[in-house]
């Protein structure tokens, strides 16, 4: 007597539709860059970071605030690796359909405006979305003249001269300057 194997019930998963190329796509300008924003810093800043956490971490202790202290020292972790470890560079593309940005392709009408900031010494392209997710794109345009992309970003999107401010945003940016380090 034969015996029947069992059937997988394993189905392939369906293409990810933001992966997928467009057909007919043709990409306006192409560049590498790091993924992020690095500086690299010196031992001394570090020992200064550490100081104030070993400080705050005898508070926490003594109020005994052991989840907080857990979030803490978590928080310090991810600080001290994304701090230390220099970012991959990665490769961006604005084409006729958007902009392909981390692997992921972003159509113009789902991208709402686009601004220019400068941080560590790198001009930043910053591309609202609609949706809250993610939100933002930040685009580093390392070796791209900021005119060639406002040429072809402003044929789709709308420019701002001045980052849009939230309140986290203002209230972020005077916690920094207040704790200088």
């Amino acid at each position: 007597k034969a015996t029947k194997e069992p059937q997988s019930e394993y189905t392939p998963p369906a293409p990810d539709k933001a992966k997928e190329i467009p057909p007919n796509r043709e990409v306006f300008l192409a560049w590498e860059a790091p993924s992020r924003v690095f500086t690299l810093r010196d031992s001394q800043y570090y020992r200064k970071i550490l100081g104030i956490i070993f400080v705050s971490a005898i508070i926490l202790v003594i109020a005994g605030q052991f989840l907080f202290l857990a979030l803490v020292v978590s928080i310090t972790v991810l600080f001290y690796v994304l701090s230390s470890t220099p970012p991959d560079r990665v490769k961006h593309e604005i084409d006729n359909y958007g902009v392909f940005y981390l692997g992921k392709q972003y159509y113009w009408k789902d991208l709402k405006f686009y601004f220019f900031t400068k941080e560590g010494g790198f001009d930043i392209l910053n591309i609202d979305t609609v949706e809250p997710y993610p939100g933002r794109l930040i685009i580093l345009t390392e070796g791209v003249g900021l005119d060639k992309i406002k040429e072809i970003v402003g044929k789709y999107l709308p420019f701002r001269q001045e980052p849009p401010h939230t309140v986290f945003d203002k209230a972020f940016r005077k916690v920094v300057d207040k704790l200088s380090v």
